[in-house]
């Protein structure tokens, strides 16, 4: 299974970023190039909302 959602918003403070599903060594290219596209776009923080994440890999946190 792959991410369900990966809901990407821009406030005024940060980058949130909203998941579900699961993140793993089969996504984590996708997942780091859209992260990374959004920080470039406009560096600021990034806040990650796990709440309906079901699991994620050590790949996946290691590739930031």
């Amino acid at each position: 299974m792959k991410v369900k959602e990966a809901v990407i918003e821009n406030t005024q403070k940060e980058w949130q970023i909203t998941l579900s599903g699961e993140l793993d060594a089969g996504n984590a290219d996708e997942f780091y190039s859209v992260v990374s596209q959004a920080f470039m776009k406009e560096p600021k923080n990034v806040h990650f909302i796990c709440t309906d994440l079901q699991f994620i890999d050590s790949t996946v946190l290691g590739s930031f």
